[in-house]
């Protein structure tokens, strides 16, 4: 019997819509909710923006034309044993990985963004998905709805993403409301 308590890891995920705005309201939400990841769409980052919050390393995945719109970032707490993995830096599709060691195994953390504009077929994500190992955790704004995760209407990418969902049998967690 050991007198540890397990390992939570605590990740929440904020689909920001630009971050310079929002700094020292994601330090509060940080501190108040004890976050150890913070996993972020939308980050609207260029190489010339530096973006930085006291006791979290952070790992960012700029759009590929490098200018003000898109992208996504994971905030991680700096004492976390984490790697930080190639992202995905396409038009249709950004994303930043990290890998975290549990007390049993590793697990893939994906943040997410896929622009409205373009309608991903289901191998796009599917590759996506399986190029993040057996075990993984992926958030983000898809900007696809599906009824699979509680919204009224189905668009088509939603329903190529659903298809890929229910193909390999993944798990949704979502709040049923629009981001």
């Amino acid at each position: 019997m050991s007198g540890c308590k397990p390992q939570i890891l605590r990740i929440a995920l904020w689909n920001a819509n630009g971050l310079q705005n929002h700094n020292e309201e994601l330090k509060l939400f940080l501190t108040q909710n004890k976050i150890d990841g913070m996993l972020i769409s939308e980050t609207h980052f260029t190489s010339r923006f530096l973006f930085t919050v006291p006791g979290y390393d952070t790992c960012p995945t700029n759009h590929p034309t490098d200018k003000a719109h898109g992208g996504t970032a994971i905030l991680i707490k700096s004492r976390m044993a984490y790697a930080e993995l190639p992202g995905f830096a396409t038009p249709e599709l950004q994303a930043t990985i990290i890998k975290v060691q549990g007390p049993h195994r590793s697990v893939t953390i994906a943040s997410t963004y896929c622009p409205p504009r373009y309608n991903l077929k289901a191998i796009s994500f599917e590759t996506f998905f399986l190029s993040l190992g057996s075990c993984f955790v992926v958030c983000g704004d898809f900007n696809s709805k599906h009824s699979l995760w509680g919204l009224r209407l189905d668009t088509t990418k939603g329903r190529e993403l659903a298809t890929v969902i229910r193909e390999h049998n993944y798990a949704v967690l979502s709040t049923g409301t629009p981001t």
